[in-house]
């Protein structure tokens, strides 16, 4: 059941986090890489926000996890250890 909670949870962030894009209209097609790319004529604060939003944050969050599950693997060593 959490599984399904949090599959439902990330399709839910993503396509929030595809909404703005269709009303700024911030990606346009790059010929020279074949796909669409983030136009360099959007606004500052909307780059910060798409940059912070869409790799500062996931990043922090990995870390977090990363971290965590390092330090109970710690704890459970030392409590295995003779």
């Amino acid at each position: 059941k959490n599984s399904v909670c949090y599959v439902l949870l990330i399709w839910a962030l993503t396509v929030l986090a595809i909404v703005p894009n269709l009303f700024v209209g911030s990606l346009q097609y790059d010929p020279r890489v074949y796909s669409c790319t983030f136009e360099q004529s959007a606004s500052s604060a909307y780059t910060i926000a798409v940059v912070f939003f869409h790799f500062i944050l996931p990043i922090m969050i990995v870390t977090y996890c990363y971290l965590r599950i390092w330090v109970l693997v710690i704890q459970v060593r030392r409590r295995v250890k003779p």
